[in-house]
């Protein structure tokens, strides 16, 4: 089996414009999310998926001089630029990797293909119920799931959040990934400016080392738990 992973970013988020090519320790955080991410050893393909929008032409200017392929689509209805994106890789399967996920780790990822193949999912994720941090968010999905779904729907919130409807509609073999223990009250993602300082003090923790686990970071967060308290505030209810 093949698999691809598509990584939707942009620059105009609006409450953290242009994060993810906020800098931590003079390296873009898309470059850091994307080197983790080729670590894994079941993918085949990575692409970042972004929109046309004026804003995001340094983002893809520098993906460009790093190497990675870019895939340039819809703004608003990410469906559409997920099925274009993969439009030439239906053969694939399909990793949804966002922006906001920096620390994403390539090991849990390769668990996760093999529980997908493992169980003929037509959809798994890590997410219906969570008990990952928040932050280490990996989709993965059939070609022809997303195909489906692409033909199927013009619901605005499944246009612009890319699995809903996969996820929603019973027409397909859904499945979840649970670790044993539930560490769902971790928050790991970058939405807001203190996200990004904690993202920023885990990568200076670890430094030069970038390919640390995600267990790694559970045990820095038990070793230097005030650095965790950066954005304790924004821990969604």
């Amino acid at each position: 089996m093949s698999f691809l992973a598509i990584v939707q970013a942009r620059m105009g988020s609006t409450r953290l414009p242009k994060k993810v090519m906020k800098e931590i320790m003079g390296v873009p955080s898309i470059k850091y999310l994307l080197d983790r991410l080729s670590k894994s050893n079941k993918l085949d393909e990575i692409i970042v998926a972004t929109s046309s929008e004026e804003v995001n032409k340094p983002l893809i200017k520098y993906l460009d001089e790093i190497g990675y392929k870019v895939f340039i689509g819809s703004e608003d209805n990410v469906l559409e630029r997920y099925y274009l994106a993969s439009k030439n890789y239906k053969n694939h399967n399909i990793v949804r990797i966002t922006g906001d996920c920096p620390l994403v780790d390539s090991s849990l990822l390769d668990k996760m293909i093999d529980y997908f193949i493992a169980h003929n999912s037509d959809y798994l994720s890590n997410l219906w119920p969570r008990s990952f941090p928040k932050g280490l968010d990996i989709e993965i999905f059939t070609y022809q799931s997303l195909k489906r779904a692409y033909h199927e729907t013009n619901d605005k919130y499944d246009l612009e959040h890319v699995t809903p409807y996969i996820r929603e509609s019973g027409k397909f073999n859904v499945t979840n990934y649970s670790n044993k223990n539930d560490y769902s009250e971790q928050r790991w993602t970058v939405d807001w400016p203190d996200d990004f300082e904690l993202i920023k003090e885990i990568f200076i923790n670890f430094s030069p080392e970038i390919f640390f686990s995600w267990e790694d970071v559970m045990t820095l967060s038990q070793e230097k738990p005030e650095i965790f308290n950066i954005n304790k505030h924004l821990v969604e209810k």
